[in-house]
């Protein structure tokens, strides 16, 4: 798996990767997306004939987190542990703990999901 910062470099990613879309930071007060790449070749193929519903599925719990619908992130996290053979559970396992967090300490009003880094030392 790579991590991609920007969608501008999303455009020259050859079909052979699935693109997903992770974090979006807020660095400087500009919203920067990251995303990863799995090489396909890397999924089995009993679970490449899922990989549009399992796409379609983490698609949704990126834009349920951003609106902190935290129930359907958490059932969502529940089906996608284990596919993409396993290279997003990290980020998956992560996403849980800091909704754990939310939920306990709730979000501000201009809540939108992204992450300020320290320092903002992402460009």
């Amino acid at each position: 798996m790579y991590i991609i910062v920007g969608d501008d470099n999303i455009k020259s990613i050859d079909e052979k990767y699935l693109v997903l879309e992770l974090d979006t930071f807020n660095t400087n007060g500009k919203l920067v997306p990251t995303f990863c790449v799995v090489d396909i070749d890397n999924i089995n193929n009993t679970e490449i004939s899922k990989n549009n519903i399992h796409k379609e599925l983490h698609s949704n719990l990126i834009k349920n987190y951003k609106l902190a619908n935290w129930n359907f992130c958490t059932k969502a996290i529940k089906h996608l542990i284990g596919t993409f053979n396993g290279e997003l559970d990290s980020f998956y396992t992560t996403l849980v703990t800091r909704i754990d967090e939310l939920k306990t300490k709730g979000t501000t009003s201009d809540w939108d999901g992204s992450i300020t880094p320290v320092n903002d030392c992402i460009v």
